[in-house]
């Protein structure tokens, strides 16, 4: 019995060495960040995604900022819109659904949104309503994005 513990021991100290290494290795840490509340960044980047989310959720909407980063002149947000006060946006109220578009094609009103800044202005690069699945995982959207939604791509 002695023997096979001695050997055991012997295979999983090269295993146990390796993953101390592994756990001991620095790992860049991402060069994104998130706007604090209240600052113009965060505002001009929120107002950027307001429009286009009225146009298909229809007026009066307030987000709910579930993630928000930034770097540079690149940014992503995961928003929850709702009516002012926390209201809940009916399906039958909004755009989407004046189009004949079902419910059930959609996960709710979640928006996920990427945006690039031109000339000092942020604009919508790509967004969905309501996703059902990670859309944005590959390229194109990962070879720009990579450094603020990095455990995506």
């Amino acid at each position: 019995m002695g023997d096979v513990v001695l050997r055991c021991c012997k295979f999983l100290r090269p295993v146990a060495m390796s993953a101390l290494a592994m756990a001991c290795v620095s790992v860049p840490a991402s060069a994104w960040e998130e706007p604090p509340r209240g600052s113009e960044l965060r505002a001009s980047i929120l107002s950027a995604i307001r429009s286009v989310a009225a146009t298909e959720l229809n007026p009066p909407l307030e987000f709910i900022v579930n993630d928000l980063r930034h770097d540079g002149d690149i940014a992503f947000a995961a928003l929850q819109p709702q009516r002012p006060g926390g209201g809940v946006i009916r399906w039958d109220s909004t755009a989407i659904a004046a189009r004949g578009e079902p419910e059930d094609w959609y996960d709710g009103t979640a928006i996920h949104a990427f945006f690039i800044r031109t000339n000092g202005a942020w604009y919508v690069d790509d967004y969905s309503i309501g996703a059902t699945d990670v859309w944005w995982y590959q390229s194109p959207l990962c070879d720009t994005y990579r450094r603020i939604i990095p455990e995506y791509c």
